[in-house]
């Protein structure tokens, strides 16, 4: 099971597991998502911008 919430930064500890657990699904699910492209979701959190999507305010976790 999982439950969505807004993550705003990355830089809590709670919020820093929820980013490595996107990851994780992204890895598993996304196979034709490179290395890089997993790696980098945290900079768009922290940044608040997602090329193409404007701000990002939320994320599934």
């Amino acid at each position: 099971m999982f439950r969505i919430r807004r993550i705003y930064d990355n830089t809590l500890h709670i919020n820093k597991e929820a980013v490595v657990q996107v990851q994780a699904i992204l890895k598993q699910q996304f196979p034709g998502l490179t290395r890089d492209e997993i790696e980098a979701l945290p900079f768009p959190i922290r940044d608040q911008q997602l090329p193409g999507l404007g701000n990002a305010r939320s994320f599934l976790v």
